[in-house]
């Protein structure tokens, strides 16, 4: 119920209905009447249901009750419930977090269109989810200070990501709240605010804790929308953190549930995001080919060889639909960045980061290839990594322009792009690109070693020793090119072509 105010008359008009013109001690109907003029000047108020207009901005909020009558029957009763308390600091944390995702905000620092779409929901969904609502806290901090230049985030958006770290721990603990979408949401928000205060030395892993939260809730279809946004995001930073991190594991059969949430078979995104769920346990598979030889029948090693083959067969006419999309872009919006309206350099940004995910994609399944056989076949893939790495470093180049946020995703794709060239100049030039990138995720820090140095294949560690495995770079980078925001850019791929 809200109070209307209403007018200031005594109450002897207001009850004939008649405007009271009282100036000074009484109205002129009062002193002809020759009553007390009663309740002049005092503001009063009607108070109106707003039930209907909360049902239509919570629609979620008022679920049906069934109610025992006194003739033992049931009813639906429709209880009107606010999903949260009003409270004017939930309010200006809304007002922030939808503040950072308008249309207008440049891709550079806008955060739907880098890490996914499920950001949209988060603001009605705040006040209901403690936990929710400390990380909501923190990414505004945590993004302003980036936004800001500041090499080092605030005392104060450190003591709220510590804060927001022991809510999380709680909500684990909890057998209700640890395998909702509030929660998994929560573990999404503090893996996006790493980035932001540049927690790249942590040894939490929070899409571990993400797997298992999949794994206790079951791979289930998404209860609603919101829940739906958050698994299209989360599969593809999982999945290639897999690749390196044994403690994420899914079957097969898991990974391809996960890949297939919310698939649209028209758009190539998707595609990609099925090729790369069979790379986790195909990389398990080699490694044990190569750290343990003796182990591994000859049956074995050819069976991960042909299924090596048959997927880099299946994936090849995808690159090719990503390339031919990237190059299509490239001449519809030609000219510089300057010249692109904000929908133009979006689509341009995330057509061209997807294209550089895709080549970074079958680079990664030819250097698995190339270290589990031996001969020319082996001499071809060298080669052909070498070619997809100078692409690569064209993209970085064309890319630049949308740092920090908009390309933060190069600095994982130009270390595996040094690692697999062959070719020293090319290399340099990586080199000289990736720590330009490389300012995003670390600031002015120095890392220790060059790419190479810090990069290489260990045929006795059996894993690719790119520099994503110590500083969870990964997890970092990945999400401005697995974010599921495929409707989105084509929309405005659509409008910014006419």
């Amino acid at each position: 119920m809200v109070g209307i105010p209403t007018s200031r008359g005594c109450d002897a008009c207001r009850k004939r209905k008649k405007k009271c013109d009282a100036v000074t001690d009484a109205c002129s109907y009062c002193r002809k009447a020759n009553v007390p003029c009663v309740g002049y000047g005092q503001q009063r108020y009607n108070f109106r249901d707003e039930g209907p207009s909360l049902r239509r901005r919570y629609p979620g909020s008022g679920p049906l009750a069934v109610r025992i009558t006194a003739g033992h029957q049931l009813s639906n009763t429709f209880i009107v419930t606010l999903a949260r308390e009003p409270s004017n600091e939930i309010d200006l944390l809304s007002k922030a977090l939808i503040s950072k995702a308008l249309p207008s905000v440049e891709i550079n620092y806008h955060l739907v269109m880098n890490f996914g779409g499920f950001l949209r929901e988060i603001p009605r969904r705040l006040g209901t989810h403690v936990a929710l609502d400390r990380a909501a806290c923190v990414l505004v901090a945590a993004h302003t200070d980036y936004c800001a230049g500041h090499l080092n985030p605030s005392t104060d958006t450190l003591v709220k990501y510590s804060a927001a770290l022991r809510a999380l721990a709680q909500c684990l603990d909890d057998p209700v709240q640890n395998s909702t979408s509030e929660t998994l949401c929560t573990v999404m928000l503090l893996s996006i605010c790493r980035i932001f205060i540049r927690d790249n030395e942590s040894l939490a892993n929070h899409f571990v804790g993400a797997s298992h939260i999949l794994k206790r809730r079951g791979l289930l279809r998404p209860r609603d929308e919101f829940e739906k946004q958050i698994l299209l995001t989360l599969r593809g930073p999982m999945a290639i953190e897999a690749i390196t991190d044994d403690r994420i594991q899914f079957t097969s059969e898991e990974w391809r549930t996960i890949a297939t949430i919310g698939l649209d078979g028209r758009v190539i995104d998707g595609d990609v995001m099925i090729c790369l769920a069979q790379l986790p346990n195909l990389m398990a598979r080699a490694r044990l080919i190569i750290t343990q030889p003796e182990t591994i029948s000859n049956s074995e090693i050819l069976g991960v060889q042909s299924e090596l083959i048959e997927l880099q067969k299946t994936y090849e006419p995808v690159l090719k639909r990503l390339r031919e999309r990237w190059e299509y872009i490239l001449r519809k919006f030609s000219g510089s960045s300057s010249q692109r309206s904000e929908q133009q350099r979006m689509v341009h940004c995330h057509y061209g980061r997807m294209f550089a995910f895709g080549l970074t994609i079958s680079m990664l399944i030819n250097f698995i290839r190339a270290n589990i056989i031996i001969g020319d076949d082996a001499f071809y893939l060298v080669n052909e990594n070498t070619r997809m790495s100078y692409q690569i470093l064209e993209l970085a180049e064309s890319l630049v322009t949308y740092r920090p946020l908009g390309s933060i995703a190069m600095t994982l794709f130009l270390s595996a792009a040094a690692i697999c060239t062959k070719d020293p100049r090319v290399k340099d030039r990586i080199e000289a690109m990736y720590s330009i990138f490389n300012q995003d995720v670390y600031g002015c820090r120095e890392t220790s070693g060059s790419l190479a140095e810090r990069g290489s294949w260990s045929r006795q560690e059996g894993l690719p020793c790119l520099p994503w495995t110590n500083t969870s770079m990964m997890e970092n980078c990945v999400f401005t090119c697995t974010t599921e925001m495929n409707s989105f850019v084509s929309q405005m791929a659509m409008a910014a072509a006419r």
